[in-house]
């Protein structure tokens, strides 16, 4: 039912509750032991964990027309614009999406198709701009997980501009929409050009893709500037290996940075009865297995490592450990692409061994890591100016719905 209250100038606004502005549905969870219900299902199954988008592309999941048949579900037309109503992410957020297809949803969702003569596209915009408010006026107090509470729900006003404005308020609504998601799109490939432009600067600098080194340099194997040698797990079944004072670092441990903590900590015992040994500090670590290969970590502690792990002392006599650090960062999609061996990828520490790297005279690395410390400063200043951008996109949203919202009345005003 609709309601028309008079504003200032004499002219009526309309107000609708949510109930009235079409057909809702709840949903359903056919029973998943029912292989009938799901095994080649093609109806798209909406749940939370699908309400990512705007618009939806698509479903994690689909169900059969037994399901629909033999459930409590139930199909809705396509450009319904489907609610979470209960969902942890309800304690923040409101998730709100339009559905251009046909499809069923859980028990955790309700879905409004719009009655005719509204436009689909302004009802989203108008139920997103209304979503801070309505999850805060309809939540359920006391429950186990956040929900909303239906009849509150359907209850809930918004204005409804005349017809006519709907189908331009939301042209107007999505150009503005459009025009952030561009300006957050050139955002990000700008910081991705500015880490494409720090890796070849550092690949520049290093000489990685000289075909002629500058005088002094020289290419060396790594066993030529550096001590190589990897680490051990000790028996996991003996739990006085563990839980000592050496930190033990894993691959999970390596952030390309210093390393002055670890997940787990090895015993005396458990350094004699395994393959580890405690390393002094600056030692670079560069990961062998895996998904992580060429991973790196410069020990900032005397720390032991397991076998997962090349850890390499610089002979600093011709190399000093941050440079050695450097070369394996800017070599890692080198050994990434080295690496093999069946499921599990892998680079040896032969391979490394052998590895040759181009190394200046010491004052020239110097040098060399000045620089890419200057870089990488303006790198970082660039990076965090992008992402507290970045970051300001959702209030940008709101505000381009708020506003909408207020242009809706201020319309309805002047047409009433």
């Amino acid at each position: 039912m609709s309601e028309a209250r008079l504003n200032p100038s004499g002219r009526s606004v309309v107000t609708e509750r949510l109930q009235d502005l079409g057909t809702w549905v709840g949903g359903g969870t056919p029973a998943k032991g029912n292989r009938d219900y799901w095994e080649d299902g093609t109806i798209p199954w909406v749940s939370p964990k699908d309400m990512k988008n705007t618009v939806l592309e698509g479903t994690g999941d689909k169900i059969t027309s037994a399901a629909v048949a033999g459930s409590s579900v139930k199909t809705f037309e396509p450009n319904s614009i489907a609610v979470v109503v209960r969902s942890g992410i309800l304690s923040h957020t409101l998730p709100i999406a339009l559905i251009p297809f046909a499809a069923t949803a859980n028990q955790d969702m309700r879905v409004l198709t719009p009655r005719a003569g509204l436009h689909s596209q302004w009802v989203l915009y108008a139920l997103m701009a209304h979503a801070q408010d309505i999850r805060r006026v309809c939540s359920k107090q006391g429950t186990t997980v956040a929900s909303i509470d239906v009849p509150k729900l359907m209850a809930y006003e918004i204005v409804v501009p005349p017809p006519e404005l709907q189908k331009a308020l939301a042209g107007q609504i999505e150009e503005s929409l459009a025009r952030l998601r561009a300006g957050i799109e050139g955002l990000d490939r700008g910081g991705k050009r500015m880490s494409n432009l720090q890796a070849a600067m550092a690949r520049r600098l290093l000489r990685l893709e000289a075909s002629r080194l500058p005088e002094g340099w020289r290419w060396r194997s790594l066993a030529e500037v550096a001590d190589l040698s990897a680490g051990g797990t000790p028996p996991r079944g003996i739990p006085d290996n563990f839980g000592g004072d050496i930190p033990w670092v894993k691959i999970g441990d390596l952030t390309e940075g210093a390393i002055t903590t670890t997940e787990e900590t090895l015993s005396p015992k458990g350094v004699e009865t395994s393959s580890a040994e405690i390393l002094e500090t600056e030692t670079v670590l560069v990961a062998m297995y895996g998904a992580s290969i060429g991973r790196t970590g410069l020990l900032g502690i005397r720390a032991a490592t397991n076998q997962a792990i090349c850890a390499m002392r610089a002979k600093e006599e011709l190399i000093t450990p941050h440079y050695l650090h450097r070369l394996m960062q800017a070599n890692k999609p080198i050994f990434v692409a080295a690496g093999y061996g069946g499921a599990q990828p892998n680079i040896s520490q032969r391979y490394l061994k052998a590895f040759q790297v181009p190394v200046p005279p010491v004052t020239v690395q110097e040098w060399i890591l000045t620089q890419l410390a200057e870089f990488d400063t303006r790198s970082t200043e660039t990076s965090h100016l992008i992402e507290s951008c970045r970051l300001r996109e959702p209030a940008l949203r709101r505000g381009i719905l708020s506003r909408a919202s207020y242009r809706t009345v201020e319309l309805s005003k002047r047409n009433g």
